[in-house]
């Protein structure tokens, strides 16, 4: 059971790093459009 909660926090860390890099790179997009 402690596996599968460790499994669960892996997958939900890395759903965030995505999302934090999805973001990070539109940002980025939108920085070098109004450059």
């Amino acid at each position: 059971m402690a596996q599968m909660h460790d499994i669960a926090d892996l997958s939900g860390t890395r759903d965030a790093a995505t999302h934090l890099a999805a973001r990070a790179n539109s940002h980025f997009v939108l920085t070098q459009e109004l450059a």
